[in-house]
């Protein structure tokens, strides 16, 4: 209803109390009746007017009454009727509700989905048809869309009736076509180029590409975005007064397009004089001051400052003080425009861990979670243990998710640790088939069990079937042997592999321990015994066969740092080892291997992380006894030099064009970035360079062989799966046949 039939209604209803109320002014007032309310009780409406029983009757009171009763929103059309009765008045209030909304529909919306309508209005089924409600929300709708860059949206409303008390709300809306940005203008600023501050903001003008980008048109979220991106740049140039007036948006009807201004005020740039330190005692300046890369007579910036302050309150919680706080005070001396800069640090008191709970795990039993925090109940609280029991529990491959939360206990000086968790599959049962560039067409049947009885312990049994390889392997883990952390572990296997020149076919097993050694290390010793046979030139009838068996000890010292060893985007995985075979360990195979294996990863930005890893290695027999060809180094291929056939780079028998013979020196080294594609999917790019070299020869006594490649790496419950397609750098026939070589695996590389 409209403010000019409301007034109108009312006129009415207070020309109709003069004529039937002449000469009854100030009569009282004997009763009071209310007619017409359904859905909202008598005593809400008794509440809202002031005409009273046993008053006297005032006609003025009776028009408050009426805009009173109005105002509920209940009601479309209010009547007063008075009749006189004895020496008195009665008073009825005759009232039309309004209908409820039984449906609310959106007609011509096209580029805005229903859902995002729905989420923009404040009304819903079985709300009172409130005129002013919906003119609110027209202009909340109209706002909305034109953040959205839609500057000619036109809506309307109208109702139509379904029944006495409901009716439907439609919305039409003439969307229009989306504006586009034909200038952004950039004003006040002085020392930065508009160039520069442009390339800091994502509002840009319509472009050719724009099409492609859907950059071009207004989106508020955004420019609110940019406000703060264009400030957050100033304030680390050192610009601490710096203003960013909320963007000005001028719609020119005539050339259908919107002009974009920002409006900077710079101020002066502040330089810091002096840092200082105070309320430490714990703690001394100098320990403080190593964590600070704020530094004198170096510009102020604003977000370093914040990064300093963060890794202060670290340095405290890794020293048990979890309740510190550090506050920077400011004092500016505008005539140097420079600042001075107090850290003003309230230590509190040592932190102690009261309760850990454990949460979420089904299968998993506590004791498999605990034993890898590195943290127990009564602890002074460390946070960079803290860190570290995070990446261990998450490293155990048996959850998708893991959290812990710290929870403040600050009256008692303890916090509570909360580790949640969410379990994933661990035990899988394959039959299957796949391909392998080494090996071509591969069939493969496999048991695995990674958290056998909850109680952290893995076994596998697999079989692999290829043209070139016949492998059978059972291996047991126990993580943690008689309850404490040293894990222990077997394999028995048979492998039969054909290579270039000979087939090797190995019986044997291995049994394992390892134990920490320091934070985030293991010194593994494995003791192998091998029963080899080796047969040169099958295809021959009176081939040689060579019988053989390997006794060794290997022992291999590991840092792993990895933030999660199948997706790792920082951290590195370092491994040296040793390995002697024969001698007093019996066996007819005498040799020693020493190998130096190193990969780092480093967030780059945001997602984007690079990879680098390098191997050196070194074997050689001993007591008069040669290097086995089995036991040399081969590189080409998926796991050394991708865009190489297998074992195609190093020296030849006979030279340049023969089978390949290996060497007992190798030089490895590969540089990945990998990037983000889909969520369970990301991409490689790969630059890989090795080599082999014999005894004689020295390290780098030929040039490295190099590979370029591109890749997709695929997170699935059975592991990652790796596809590479490389290509030679320096192809030559005598290495590769091939202009680009393709490559598949199952599982992780560094």
């Amino acid at each position: 209803m409209g403010k000019r039939r409301i007034l109108a209604l009312l006129g009415l209803c207070i020309a109709g109390l003069i004529l039937v109320g002449a000469g009854w002014e100030n009569l009282p007032v004997k009763e009071i009746k209310i007619e017409g309310n359904r859905k909202i009780e008598k005593q809400a409406i008794f509440y809202k007017i002031r005409t009273k029983v046993g008053k006297p009757f005032q006609s003025k009171q009776i028009e408050e009454d009426i805009k009173a009763i109005y105002n509920i929103g209940y009601f479309e059309n209010i009547e007063i009727d008075v009749q006189k009765i004895d020496d008195g008045l009665s008073v009825t209030y005759l009232l039309t509700e309004r209908p409820l909304i039984k449906k609310i529909t959106f007609l011509g919306n096209k580029k805005i989905r229903l859902e995002t309508l729905q989420e923009k209005i404040d009304i819903s089924t079985g709300n009172i048809l409130n005129p002013f409600l919906i003119k609110k929300n027209i202009q909340n709708l109209t706002q909305y869309f034109k953040d959205e860059g839609y500057y000619q949206v036109h809506i309307t409303s109208k109702t139509e009736k379904i029944s006495e008390e409901w009716s439907e709300l439609i919305f039409n809306i003439e969307e229009g076509k989306k504006i586009k940005i034909r200038k952004v203008i950039i004003e006040g600023n002085k020392n930065y180029s508009n160039k520069k501050i442009k390339k800091l903001i994502k509002t840009k003008k319509y472009g050719f590409f724009s099409f492609l980008s859907s950059s071009g048109y207004l989106k508020k979220d955004v420019l609110s975005q940019d406000v703060q991106q264009i400030e957050n740049f100033y304030l680390e140039k050192g610009y601490i007064h710096a203003d960013i007036q909320e963007p000005k948006i001028f719609f020119d009807s005539e050339k259908k397009g919107l002009t974009i201004t920002f409006s900077i005020q710079e101020g002066d740039q502040f330089w810091i004089r002096n840092i200082s330190i105070e309320g430490n005692k714990i703690l001394s300046t100098q320990k403080i001051q190593k964590k600070l890369k704020t530094k004198s007579e170096d510009i102020f910036n604003q977000s370093l400052m914040r990064q300093d302050i963060s890794n202060v309150q670290d340095l405290y919680a890794e020293h048990g003080y979890v309740f510190s706080r550090v506050v920077p005070v400011t004092h500016e001396i505008p005539e140097e425009k420079k600042i001075d800069i107090t850290l003003n640090i309230e230590e509190g008191g040592l932190t102690h861990v009261n309760l850990i709970k454990i949460l979420g795990n089904i299968k998993t039993r506590d004791k498999v979670i605990r034993r890898e925090v590195k943290l127990l109940e009564g602890d002074i609280f460390n946070s960079r243990k803290i860190r570290q029991s995070y990446y261990n529990i998450n490293n155990l491959g048996f959850f998708e998710e893991v959290n812990l939360d710290v929870q403040p206990k600050p009256q008692k000086n303890m916090v509570d640790l909360a580790i949640r968790v969410k379990e994933r599959m661990t035990g899988q049962m394959s039959i299957g088939g796949g391909y392998s560039s080494e090996d071509q067409f591969v069939g493969t049947t496999e048991i695995k069990l990674g958290n056998l009885r909850g109680l952290g312990q893995k076994l596998s049994i697999s079989a692999e079937l290829s043209s070139k390889r016949s492998t059978y392997d059972i291996g047991f883990t126990e993580p943690w042997l008689f309850d404490i952390p040293l894990s222990a572990g077997f394999d028995v296997y048979y492998v039969d592999k054909e290579y270039d020149t000979f087939t090797k076919t190995a019986k044997g097993g291995d049994i394992r321990l390892g134990y920490p050694v320091a934070d985030y290390t293991r010194l593994f010793g494995t003791y192998l015994y091998e029963r080899i046979t080796k047969k040169e030139d099958t295809s021959s009838e009176d081939y040689e066969e060579d019988k053989s068996t390997t006794s060794s000890i290997r022992l291999t010292l590991v840092r792993d740092t990895r933030d999660n060893r199948f997706k790792p985007s920082k951290g590195s995985l370092n491994r040296l080892s040793f390995q002697l075979a024969g001698g007093a360990l019996g066996g007819t195979n005498y040799f020693t291997k020493r190998i130096i294996d190193s990969g780092w990863h480093f967030p780059v930005w945001k997602q984007l992380v690079l990879s680098l890893h390098g191997k050196i290695g070194y074997a050689s027999g001993y007591k008069g006894r040669e290097l086995p060809d089995f036991e040399r180094f081969y590189v080409g291929g998926l796991s050394t030099v991708r865009g190489y056939e297998e074992r195609s780079i190093g020296p030849k028998d006979p030279p340049n064009t023969g089978d390949p013979i290996g060497g007992n020196k190798l030089v490895v080294t590969n540089v990945e970035f990998n990037f983000p594609i889909y969520d369970i999917m990301r991409g490689v790019l790969f630059w890989d360079a090795g080599n082999v070299f014999v005894e004689e020869e020295e390290l780098f006594g030929y040039s490295l062989r190099m590979g370029v490649g591109v890749g997709l790496r695929f997170f699935t419950p059975i592991g990652p799966l790796r596809f590479d397609l490389g290509w030679p750098v320096d192809r030559d026939k005598k290495y590769n046949n091939e202009a680009s070589i393709f490559h598949f695996a199952i599982g992780t590389y560094f």
